[in-house]
């Protein structure tokens, strides 16, 4: 999904990044475990100091660069922007940002022309930042690196590599055929952007069979079922986690999910029918037992 990267935020990020004063940049909060993050626009600085440094020092000084890999788009990197978003709490991020930006250092990509911004844990903001930098970004899984030319989006790197991130990266700068990790998401994202939450169910059910060998497992739609409850579009989250369930029928997980979004949502009945389903599937399942034992009371 290519779409054009705003002056607005261009000029925004990029001025925050040059001026290390800037109070809305290297935000810090409590993640939803209790630990310090970082939130919303975010300099390589940042990462660099305590506490972010015991995984970025690791994963940074472990990885070895491809140079030759790097060595086919160095050049054009002083048209390329690259927009990332991840998250401090996020174990992908922390050992997948290092490596990245290692790369692009070797890249001699400037720096002017990189935004980073870092999103929240918590249910109620999940996979967002304060400002809502990530809002029509379609971000689901992080770290998401996204590449850009004039402006306009000509690739993303998603959670991590398929091939490796050097040759990836070749790619999309080279704007050769690309597929990142997850294939499916786009594909249902599209849907729920372009139906009204009355046509939706239907048109996810006709695109069942469609994405089925796209997807990775059942994680994928999971991650974006929870996106959608954390942008409180919750008949949008029930109707991407139901189809969750009917493509993965045998799993309880997908069942709690979907009991779980209904609770959120406010219907109690349809919660506790989910939790019970996800228990006749695997009995051992603690979080839907718990749940279903509470609104039975």
């Amino acid at each position: 999904m290519k779409k054009h990267y705003t002056l607005f935020l261009l000029c925004l990020s990029f001025a925050a990044f040059a001026q290390n004063s800037n109070p809305f940049i290297n935000q810090e909060s409590l993640d939803a475990r209790g630990n310090t993050m970082l939130l919303g626009p975010c300099s390589k600085v940042a990462l660099m100091r305590f506490p972010y440094n015991r995984w970025y020092d690791k994963f940074y000084s472990e990885y070895t660069v491809d140079t030759i890999s790097t060595r086919s788009f160095k050049s054009e990197m002083k048209d390329i922007e690259i927009l990332i978003f991840g998250a401090t709490w996020c174990g992908d991020t922390q050992q997948n940002l290092p490596r990245f930006l290692k790369i692009l250092e070797k890249a001699e990509a400037p720096n002017a022309k990189l935004t980073m911004v870092m999103v929240d844990n918590a249910q109620e903001r999940y996979k967002q930042s304060p400002t809502h930098e990530e809002s029509n970004w379609n971000i689901f899984r992080v770290p998401t690196f996204i590449i850009l030319q004039n402006g306009k989006e000509i690739g993303r790197i998603i959670e991590r590599q398929v091939e490796s991130f050097e040759k990836d990266l070749a790619k999309i700068i080279a704007q050769q055929p690309y597929q990142p990790a997850y294939k499916a998401q786009a594909r249902v994202a599209h849907i729920v952007e372009t139906n009204s939450v009355k046509q939706l169910v239907k048109e996810l059910e006709n695109i069942r069979e469609e994405i089925k060998p796209l997807l990775r497992n059942a994680s994928e739609l999971n991650a974006y079922g929870y996106v959608l409850l954390g942008q409180k579009r919750y008949q949008q989250a029930i109707a991407v986690l139901e189809l969750n369930t009917n493509v993965y029928p045998q799993e309880a997980n997908t069942f709690d999910s979907l009991a779980e979004a209904y609770l959120i949502a406010g219907d109690k009945k349809k919660a506790l029918y989910y939790y019970e389903k996800a228990l006749q599937i695997d009995g051992n399942l603690e979080s839907a037992r718990e749940m279903a034992e509470k609104l039975s009371q």
